[in-house]
């Protein structure tokens, strides 16, 4: 099973020094880091496999298998003191109607020495469901042959940045969407600079900016975020907005099975608590 995931610490805060805000594009932050991590997890533990770790980042960046995959980064790593051979996965009860994967190179880590830590990457095509699972079969050097484990489609991490659109791109879309595809929250974060560090932190997606002098938009009080849905290019908006001296977030999402889990992550990342 998936243990003890978290957000990876290079966080866009650490990359820019900061509040995100400068009147950066989603392009130049790209261009900033570009090996930009996001989720992070384990896919395997070595304490339950005899010494073999793996784990797993969401890497920020176009998979070359086209707009629809996630760029994914395995870490092998071998805790034990015996050599491990022949480590591959093979995913199971895939929805091939909406699923896809593409396997690390060569399709298989060959050897791993005592302490050795190897990286590779796999392409996965979520769709709109939440998890892909895997077999893992070690030939060599573990307690079991075989372990079967997942990864979950993290909604912070099925999408992509929309660097296109403009605040009145941004304001058009938002206002044409119904009461159905809209989500409000209250932030119980201090500063506006705060919340938007941690959407920028949760959540694969562009600031929006451009064109906002005519809108009579205010950074020190708005701040605006645009995406796409890996699965079928729907728009995800984000708005924190600063209203009687207290912080609010929007969402807007028209896909009605995503919508409440990424209202769910939004939620987390402006808690207090987080």
């Amino acid at each position: 099973s998936v243990i003890g995931n978290t957000m990876a610490v290079n966080a866009p805060s650490d990359i820019m020094g900061g509040d995100i805000w400068s009147g950066a594009s989603v392009e130049s932050m790209m261009k900033s880091q570009q090996d930009f991590v996001g989720f992070t997890g384990e896919l395997l533990n070595h304490t339950h496999t005899q010494g073999l770790q793996i784990n797993y980042e969401f890497v920020r960046q176009p998979s070359r298998h086209g707009v629809r995959f996630n760029q994914i980064r395995l870490i092998f790593e071998n805790k034990w003191d015996q050599q491990m051979r022949g480590i591959s996965l093979c995913p199971h009860g895939l929805d091939k109607s909406q699923q896809s994967y593409h396997d690390i190179f060569d399709g298989c880590i060959a050897v791993l020495e005592p302490g050795q830590r190897k990286k590779d990457f796999i392409h996965v095509q979520f769709g709109k469901t939440s998890e892909m699972r895997f077999d893992i079969d070690v030939e060599h050097g573990t307690n079991k042959k075989r372990y079967t484990t997942k990864i979950k489609g993290i909604p912070g991490e099925l999408m992509r940045p929309n660097a296109s659109y403009t605040v009145d791109d941004f304001l058009r879309v938002k206002k044409s969407g119904g009461a159905m595809s809209e989500r409000n929250l209250n932030c119980e974060l201090d500063t506006l600079g705060e919340a938007a560090t941690n959407i920028l932190n949760a959540f694969n997606i562009g600031i929006v900016n451009s064109g906002g002098a005519k809108n009579k938009f205010d950074a020190t009080k708005q701040r605006y975020y645009a995406g796409y849905l890996l699965s079928d290019d729907s728009d995800v908006l984000i708005a924190l907005e600063l209203v009687n001296n207290k912080i609010m977030c929007n969402i807007h999402c028209t896909e009605f099975m995503l919508i409440d889990a990424i209202t769910e992550v939004a939620r987390q990342c402006l808690s207090a608590s987080k």
